[in-house]
């Protein structure tokens, strides 16, 4: 069985914020300044995170 490949898509070099998240709103902002559960949050599924914003899906053939 071999993985599949995709790439998470990007946000356009001007945008830097999802809509609705406004500046100096802390309160889901954790210690080092990010979201809540942005980096730590388990996929699940049959998703697993390979690197930075290449995901594999688990295939069966």
């Amino acid at each position: 069985m071999r993985p599949l490949h995709i790439r998470a898509p990007k946000l356009p070099p001007d945008v830097d914020s999802v809509e609705g998240d406004e500046e100096g709103d802390s309160e889901n902002e954790d210690a080092d300044g990010g979201r809540q559960g942005e980096k730590d949050a388990p996929l699940g599924g049959p998703f697993r995170k390979i690197q930075d914003e290449v995901y594999a899906i688990e295939t069966s053939s």
